[in-house]
C-alpha cells in the first residue's frame, strides 16, 4: 500500500527534485489528525443517525493511518466499523471490498447504504454487489441518486430503514 502511495505521488508531482523525500513527508504529514477537516456536516448527521440506531461504518481505499485519524477526529467518534482496504486485501471496486463489507455489517446487502463521493468505487459497484448507494457530490447533486449535503440523508432515511 505503502509503494501505492509512493507511486501516486511521483505520478502527480514528476517535477520534484527528491520524490522520495516528497513521498515521506507528505505520507507522514496525511498520517496525523491535524492534516484533516471533516465536512461542516459530518459529526451533526452521522450523531444523528447514530443516535437513531442506525450502523455506522466506513469503508476507504486508505491505509492503517486511518485507524488514528477516526480515534482522534472528534466528528468520525459515531463510527462503530472501519473497512480499509490496505488492512482486507481489496480496493474498491473490487466485489471482494464489498463482500467484507456485508459480512462486517452482519445484514444482507439489500439493508446497507453506501454514502460516497466517487460514482465507480462507490456507487456503482456497491450496486452491484447488491448495496444501496448514494453519490455525495458536494458542488451540486445531479442525479436522484446524489445528495450534495450529507444532512440530506436525515431527510431521507426513516425510522423504518434504520435497521443499519
Amino acid at each position: 500500500e505503502r509503494e501505492r502511495w509512493r507511486q501516486i505521488v511521483h505520478q502527480v508531482l514528476p517535477d520534484v527534485r527528491d520524490p522520495d523525500s516528497c513521498f515521506e513527508q507528505l505520507h507522514t504529514h496525511f498520517g496525523h489528525p491535524a492534516a484533516w477537516r471533516a465536512f461542516p456536516d459530518v459529526a451533526e448527521t452521522l450523531t444523528h443517525l447514530r443516535a437513531r440506531g442506525l450502523q455506522l461504518m466506513v469503508a476507504s481505499n486508505f491505509d492503517e493511518r486511518l485507524h488514528p485519524l477516526c480515534d482522534e477526529l472528534p466528528e468520525l467518534k459515531p463510527i462503530q466499523q472501519r473497512i480499509i482496504s490496505a488492512c482486507i486485501g481489496w480496493h474498491k471496486p473490487s466485489p471482494h471490498f464489498y463482500t467484507q463489507v456485508v459480512a462486517t455489517a452482519g445484514c444482507p446487502p439489500e439493508n446497507i447504504l453506501m454514502v460516497g463521493d466517487d460514482l465507480e468505487n462507490d456507487v456503482t459497484s456497491a450496486q452491484a454487489s447488491g448495496l444501496q448507494a448514494i453519490w455525495i457530490e458536494r458542488r451540486q447533486a445531479r442525479t436522484a441518486q446524489s445528495i450534495s449535503d450529507l444532512r440530506q440523508l436525515i431527510e431521507l432515511l426513516t425510522p423504518e430503514s434504520a435497521a443499519h
